[in-house]
């Protein structure tokens, strides 16, 4: 028999005597099913235990940095809000859905401008009545007085 070669390294000879190796391995190879699907969930479990615990450092990271966003759906104690005047000192906090939130005068050292953005470190439920109403609103209306710890940025800054 005539040997070809290939690349002058491997030749047909050479190939057979591999391929009956090859052979013998596969005759005496015996799949263990089980320990190949243990191993495979123990792979998955930490697969899904990395992502999930990436996931969670992510979420964690994502809630801490908007802490100091602008709040316009829920007002709430050491949150950003930005407050619109709407006439001499009065100033309405900007909102989607929860109207009547508004700026206190004590907030108010200088005039601000049109806007300002603060931050929220009282709130106080209020309800309209004939003597007490600043805000010329409806009477028996509930609304929130709150107040700014410190401008963080107005129109004339």
């Amino acid at each position: 028999m005539k040997s070809f070669s290939i690349d002058n390294e491997i030749d047909i000879d050479d190939m057979t005597i591999l391929s009956d190796s090859v052979s013998s391995l596969d005759n005496s190879f015996e799949f263990d099913s089980n320990s190949f699907v243990e191993s495979t969930l123990n792979n998955i479990k930490q697969f899904f235990h990395e992502i999930t615990r990436k996931f969670i450092k992510k979420v964690k990271i994502l809630k801490y940095e908007i802490a100091d966003k602008i709040s316009y759906k829920r007002f709430e104690v050491g949150k950003l809000a930005l407050f619109i005047k709407i006439r001499d000192n009065v100033y309405v906090a900007f909102n989607h859905g929860f109207p009547n939130h508004f700026l206190s005068t004590e907030s108010l050292t200088v005039d601000p401008g049109d806007y300002l953005l603060g931050k929220i470190i009282f709130i106080e439920p209020l309800e309209a009545t004939r003597d007490n109403n600043p805000y010329n609103i409806s009477l028996d209306t509930k609304h929130y007085y709150l107040v700014t710890a410190e401008k963080v940025i107005s129109e004339k800054n």
